[in-house]
């Protein structure tokens, strides 16, 4: 009898083992990415240029990675839809930009830059840890968003239901544009400027002096 609960047990872990599939790509220098789908992506700082996707076999086969002038472009084979989330790691030796389109999730490790663009729409959750000059950050949708890290100024365009959590990311200054429902927390020691519409909450800390210009319903507080 054990004998037999051995042997299921080793055929159903080698069907699960035949099921899952880990890829690395060697990749081109890049300093930008795209990612268009379901895709679950960790960013890593590194010493080379390379992307490894985890899941079923047949899925990470018709993702397609491609790097055109600098950019890193990331999504499925045309008329590919129905997939489970994929996982992937991308390492990279530098990044300036990173625009993400879909559900999926992001996070990095440390990324120090002078310049740092990030955007994102959909409703996906990410965390971004940055030491870098300049940050600017386009979000839309209604995802979670973490920022962590220094930065001497922000530029903060915010759109839509998603709350903003950025008072791990320290700043001299931060102009922002918020329009929709998304609560934002602020961390700055110098000045926070913008404007804002809507009925999202914007809570301020670190100091700075407040210039934000609000219509709507959405209120604006200073600690």
């Amino acid at each position: 009898m054990r004998t037999i609960i051995l042997l299921s047990a080793l055929f159903i872990f080698g069907i699960s083992r035949a099921q899952t599939n880990s890829e690395v790509r060697i990749l081109p220098d890049f300093s930008g990415i795209k990612s268009s789908g379901s895709f679950d992506i960790t960013l890593i700082p590194s010493d080379k240029n390379e992307i490894t996707l985890f899941g079923e076999k047949e899925s990470t086969s018709r993702i397609l990675t491609t790097v055109k002038d600098g950019r890193l472009t990331i999504k499925p084979e045309q008329g590919f839809k129905k997939y489970k989330t994929i996982k992937i790691e991308i390492r990279c030796t530098t990044i300036e930009e990173i625009n993400l389109f879909g559900s999926g999730d992001f996070k990095s490790e440390l990324i120090s830059v002078e310049k740092l663009k990030f955007s994102s729409s959909g409703s996906g959750d990410c965390s971004l840890i940055a030491e870098c000059t300049s940050l600017v950050v386009n979000i839309s949708g209604s995802g979670e968003y973490r920022l962590a890290g220094k930065a001497t100024s922000i530029n903060l365009k915010s759109f839509g239901s998603g709350n903003i959590h950025a008072l791990e990311m320290e700043a001299e200054t931060i102009t922002i544009e918020s329009k929709g429902s998304g609560e934002i927390d602020l961390n700055a020691a110098e000045l926070i400027n913008g404007e804002a519409f809507g009925s999202g909450d914007i809570e301020c800390q670190g100091g700075a002096k407040v210039e934000i210009q609000k219509q709507g319903s959405g209120t604006i507080t200073t600690r």
